[in-house]
Parts: structure tokens; sequence; C-alpha cells
């Protein structure tokens, strides 16, 4: 993953100071310096504010090497991004009902057993592409 560093590079790109980026995201310069060190890892919706600001789909900002590729912010790839943002948003979330189903297994088996929650487990899995 490439968070921190496509932050900074995004960030030196567009010619902003952190303390700029920090005010944009209701943060601390000291918060978002961590971001861009690896420090922390921003949450969602700190992402998608930084997606935003820069015009980047949450896939290039978190697995693509923004810096490397010399990435160009394109106006109409707007949809692409946003295509792209859902896209990486329901495999996130399909990720924490598992988690949420998981739970339940222990701590409700005769519920997981009687809703056949097996099943969704499985096609979660598979549409999903998870393990």
């Amino acid at each position: 993953m490439y968070i921190g560093k496509n932050i900074r590079y995004l960030r030196e790109r567009q010619g902003h100071k952190q303390k700029w980026l920090a005010e944009q995201l209701g943060k601390s310069n000291g918060v978002v310096g961590e971001y861009e060190r690896d420090k922390k890892t921003p949450p969602v919706d700190v992402l998608l504010q930084i997606c935003n600001i820069y015009e980047v789909s949450l896939d290039e900002l978190v697995v693509s090497d923004l810096e490397a590729e010399s990435y160009t912010s394109v106006q109409s790839g707007e949809s692409h991004a946003s295509y792209k943002n859902d896209e990486l948003l329901n495999k996130m979330l399909a990720v924490k009902v598992l988690e949420l189903i998981e739970i339940l297994k222990r701590e409700a088996p005769e519920e997981y057993e009687k809703n056949h929650l097996h099943i969704f487990v499985d096609t979660i899995k598979e549409t999903f592409g998870l393990k």
C-alpha cells in the first residue's frame, strides 16, 4: 500500500503545505504528517476526502504508486474514479459483514445455523474474491 507516499506526492504536486491539507481535512498538521509517514492509516472518510481534494480514486490512492507512474489527474476520469471507489468500498463493506457473521457464529451458533449463514458467507467470498 502506498497511502502515505501518495498523500505526500499529491499534496506536494499541487503545491499544498501540510497545514493546508490538515485544515481541509479538519485534522492537525501532526496527524497529516503521521499519515504521510505511514505512522497512522487515515480512516475511510478521510481517505475519501483526500480522493475528492486530489481527484483520484480510492483504489489509486491506496494501491498505486502514483509518483512512480507519474500520475496525472484527468478531469474526464471522474466517473471511472467514482466506480473504482464504489468497488473498493463494497469490498471493504463485505469484509466487515464477514467479520460480523464470524462474531455471530462464535456467540450465537444456533442463529448462525438456523439462518444458514454459511451460504451467505460463501456467496460474499465468491463475489468479492475473498478467502
